[in-house]
């Protein structure tokens, strides 16, 4: 059974960016950040060590695990740039529990590139 959280709990703020292919005028392709939300609360907690080995396994470096709102549409690839610490998180899996209780996301830090 999923432990729930408080609204309370959600004690952080971010910017909700999510990744876009958009037409480069040549024939190709390229990324560009549309912003979600311009302000999303969240918490921030420590990953466990199977989520850890999980995302070696699959070349990761889960960093954190990110808690949201049940019903949060967060998806792999979004990131989330934190309103007062300027860390930039990018989401590698989203984990749903089957009581909707929160919406994790396992994170990995990402270093600043200028789109957060």
């Amino acid at each position: 059974m999923a432990q729930r959280i408080f609204s309370s709990d959600f004690n952080r703020s971010a910017r909700w960016q999510r990744v876009t292919l958009a037409d480069d005028g040549q024939g190709g392709q390229r990324e560009t950040f549309v912003e979600v939300a311009a302000k999303i609360k969240y918490r921030c907690g420590q990953p466990t060590a199977a989520e850890r080995e999980v995302g070696a396994q699959s070349g990761s470096d889960i960093d954190a695990s990110l808690y949201f709102e049940p019903g949060t549409a967060v998806r792999r690839g979004d990131l989330f740039d934190d309103l007062d610490t300027d860390e930039v998180w990018e989401v590698e899996s989203v984990l749903r529990p089957s009581e909707d209780v929160y919406v994790k996301a396992l994170a990995s830090l990402r270093q600043g590139d200028g789109n957060g």
